[in-house]
C-alpha cells in the first residue's frame, strides 16, 4: 500500500468515509508488491491495488482472484533526457531502455506499438533491463539508459525538471489498437470469494474510495502535505502530479470497458507479446461484474 492509493486512504481516514459506509479501514503496508501478493492471497490483506494482468495470470492457474474495479487511466511513458537524439518509438531500436519487468502490462503495450508502428520488437532488438521506478529514474538522469519506461507519478516529476522529455505515452499508443476509450491497466483486486461474500463491503469501500478522490480533486490545500510525503517541494511538479492524478480517476465500469480490455489483451496476443505470460486468453471472470457502474 503506497502512491495514490496511500493519498485515497489518508482521506479516508481523516473524512471517516469509512465510519459512514458503515465500515473500519486498516492499512497495511509491505515492503514490496510480493509480499502484497502473498498477504491477499493468503487472506492477510482483503484488497489491494495491481494490474488486471497479473489477475489474469492467476486465474489462469486456477487461483480464485478477481478485478473487481478500475483503479487508474493513467499508463506509462517513455522519457529521455532532455539532448537526447531519440525522438519517438523508432529510435529505441538498439537502444538500453529501463523497465519495469518483461511481463508488465505497460512494456508489452510498447512493445506492440514498436512492432505494428516499426516492424521491430524492443525486448529483441533493443536492450531491455528491468528496475525498480526510482532506480529507472537514477540510472536515466546518470545516462545509464537511453530510455526508460517509467509510471505516470515518476514522469511528472522528471517532466517538471525540465531535464527529461516523453516521446511517447502509452495511453495514446493504445489508439494504435483501435482502442479510441482510456483503459486502466491497473484494477482494485480481491479473492473472489471475498467480492462474492462480502459485496457489500467492497461496494462501500468503493464508494468510499470515490468520496476521498472528489475531496482530493476539490481540497487544494491537502496536497502541499501529500507532495512532503513524496519528496515534491517544487510548486510546479506538485501541480503536475494533482492534474495528472485527477485525470486518471476512472468515470465508469461496464461490460463495454471490460470488452475493450479483452480487445486490447487480443492485440497483445496477435503481435505476439504474451508468451512470457502463460496463457493467450483472458480467462472467464477475471473482472467481477458485481461492481459495474
Amino acid at each position: 500500500m503506497s502512491g495514490s492509493l496511500n493519498w485515497e486512504l489518508t482521506v479516508i481516514e481523516r473524512q471517516k468515509l469509512d465510519l459512514k459506509h458503515g465500515f473500519l479501514l486498516e492499512k497495511t503496508l509491505y515492503a514490496d508488491l510480493s509480499a502484497e501478493k502473498i498477504a491477499l492471497q493468503g487472506g492477510r490483506v482483503d484488497l489491494i491495488v495491481h494490474p488486471w494482468l497479473w489477475v489474469a495470470a492467476q486465474r489462469a492457474r486456477s487461483v480464485p482472484i478477481q478485478a473487481v474495479y478500475p483503479y487508474t487511466l493513467n499508463l506509462a511513458s517513455v522519457l529521455v533526457r532532455e539532448g537526447s537524439p531519440i525522438r519517438g518509438l523508432r529510435d529505441l531500436r538498439g537502444k538500453r531502455v529501463g523497465i519495469f519487468s518483461p511481463a508488465d502490462s505497460n512494456w508489452l503495450v510498447l512493445r506492440a506499438a514498436c512492432k505494428r508502428l516499426h516492424g521491430f520488437d524492443p525486448q529483441v532488438e533493443s536492450t531491455a533491463i528491468s528496475g525498480s521506478p526510482i532506480l529507472l529514474s537514477g540510472l536515466l538522469e546518470q545516462g545509464e539508459f537511453d530510455a526508460i519506461l517509467q509510471f505516470w507519478q515518476h514522469s511528472v516529476r522528471l517532466l517538471a525538471s525540465g531535464r527529461f522529455r516523453a516521446v511517447a505515452e502509452l495511453r495514446e499508443l493504445l489508439r494504435v489498437f483501435g482502442v479510441s476509450k482510456p483503459i486502466a491497466l491497473l484494477a482494485y483486486v480481491c479473492r473472489e470469494e471475498f467480492a462474492n461474500s462480502q459485496a457489500g463491503l467492497v461496494a462501500a469501500f468503493l464508494e468510499a474510495s470515490r468520496e476521498a478522490r472528489d475531496y482530493l480533486a476539490a481540497s487544494a490545500g491537502i496536497w502541499p502535505e501529500l507532495g512532503e510525503e513524496m519528496g515534491i517541494s517544487d510548486a510546479r511538479a506538485l501541480s503536475l502530479v494533482r492534474e495528472r492524478y485527477l485525470e486518471g480517476v476512472p468515470k465508469v465500469w461496464s461490460a463495454e470497458c471490460v470488452q475493450d480490455i479483452e480487445r486490447l489483451f487480443e492485440e497483445l496476443d496477435r503481435a505476439g507479446c504474451t508468451d512470457i505470460l502463460g496463457f493467450s486468453s483472458v480467462p472467464s471472470g477475471t473482472f467481477s461484474t458485481l461492481f459495474f457502474r
